[in-house]
């Protein structure tokens, strides 16, 4: 699967939140298939802006005029693993609201 014969995607599309379907913690996923494989290849084949925010372990708000390529290579290597990647388009930044809204801001970099 290639993301450009594939997926469509509007121009005017800016961000795309990511996540990544963790398996089941209590089943042993093979060498090299775990979530942090997946973004270590994915790192090491381009690397990830500081501007991509963390949501979750496993949950990104990517920018894609900065992350595209990185983007690309975070789907390949879930193909790649059998795991489920959930893509949303956005065609701008969210307004979220956080509850507590002091709530702790996760890890800064992915």
């Amino acid at each position: 699967m290639t993301l450009t014969q594939d997926i469509l995607i509007d121009p005017k599309v800016r961000y795309a939140v990511v996540a990544l379907e963790c398996p089941d913690p209590y089943i042993p996923k093979p060498k090299g298939q775990t979530l942090y494989d997946i973004l270590d290849r994915s790192k090491k084949r381009a690397t990830p802006s500081p501007s991509i925010e963390i949501l979750q372990q496993n949950v990104w708000l990517i920018p894609l005029h900065t992350d595209m390529l990185f983007l690309i290579h975070l789907l390949a290597e879930a193909s790649n693993a059998n795991m489920l990647l959930h893509i949303l388009f956005l065609h701008e930044r969210p307004d979220w609201i956080k509850m507590p809204p002091d709530a702790p801001k996760p890890a800064a970099s992915i």
